[in-house]
C-alpha cells in the first residue's frame, strides 16, 4: 500500500484480489480448524490488518500473528469487558463488546481491501469512542471516489464491511468464491509466479532475493 502511494499509482486490481483471496483461504482454514479429538476450535483471529498480512518475494500471501486470537480452548479476557484488535480495523460488534465470530474477521479484511484499493482508511481513529462515532456514518462505496475500481468489486467490499454482521458474507469461503468469480468474469488469471514477478518490478529487494 505504501509503495504504491509512493509511486502514485493504484494497486493492480488482479493482484490485489488474488492476495485477498489467498488470505481468505487462510481465514477459512483457521475458522474451521479442529483439534486432534475432532472438536471445532472456534478460532477468530481478531487482528486482521495490513501489518499482519505478509507477502513473500515469491508471491506467497500469509496471514500472521494469531497472538490475540480466541478459541474455545484458550483463556482470554471476556469480550464484554475488553475490545481486542487495532481500532481502525475493529468490527462494530467488537468495539461494542458484543463478542466476535468469523464474520468479525471478514469485516476487518473488508476494511483492509478498502484501504488496499483506495489508499484510504475507512476508520482513521485511535480509540473506541472515535470509532463508535465513525460507525454512525456509512463509508462511501470505493468505486464512487475511485473510478478505476469496478463496481462489482466495490460491492464485494461493501458487503464485507456491513455494520450488521448478518448482512456480511457468512464465512471466508463464501467471500473467496465471490472474489474468484470476479476474476473469472474478467478473464483475469493472477497467480503466485505472476505476483512474484510484479513485486520484482516495484521492490528492488524482491528482484534480488525472490528465490530465497
Amino acid at each position: 500500500i505504501e509503495r504504491h502511494a509512493e509511486m502514485d499509482r493504484p494497486v493492480p486490481i488482479d493482484y490485489g484480489v488474488y492476495i485477498m483471496s489467498r488470505i481468505l483461504s487462510g481465514l477459512h482454514y483457521a475458522h474451521n480448524k479442529h483439534n486432534r479429538d475432532g472438536v471445532h476450535l472456534g478460532i477468530v483471529h481478531r487482528d486482521v490488518c495490513p501489518s499482519n498480512i505478509m507477502i513473500s518475494f515469491r508471491g506467497i500471501a500469509k496471514l500472521t500473528d494469531f497472538g490475540v486470537a480466541k478459541a474455545k480452548t484458550s483463556h482470554i479476557e471476556s469480550e464484554k469487558s475488553v475490545a481486542v484488535g487495532k481500532y481502525p480495523y475493529m468490527a462494530p460488534e467488537a468495539v461494542r463488546r458484543e463478542g466476535t465470530d468469523q464474520r468479525s474477521d471478514i469485516y476487518s479484511l473488508g476494511l483492509v481491501m478498502y484501504e488496499l484499493f483506495t489508499g484510504k482508511l475507512v476508520h482513521e481513529v485511535s480509540n473506541t469512542a472515535a470509532l463508535l462515532e465513525h460507525l454512525k456514518e456509512p463509508a462511501p462505496p470505493p468505486h464512487i471516489e475511485h473510478p478505476h475500481i469496478p463496481p462489482d468489486l466495490s460491492a464485494i467490499i461493501m458487503k464485507a464491511i456491513e455494520p450488521d454482521k448478518d448482512k456480511r458474507y457468512p464465512n471466508a469461503k463464501a467471500m473467496r468464491a465471490e472474489l474468484d468469480k470476479f476474476l473469472l468474469k474478467r478473464f483475469m488469471s493472477p497467480d503466485l509466479d505472476g505476483l512474484g514477478d510484479y513485486l520484482s518490478t516495484i521492490f528492488s529487494r524482491a528482484a534480488k532475493h525472490r528465490w530465497w
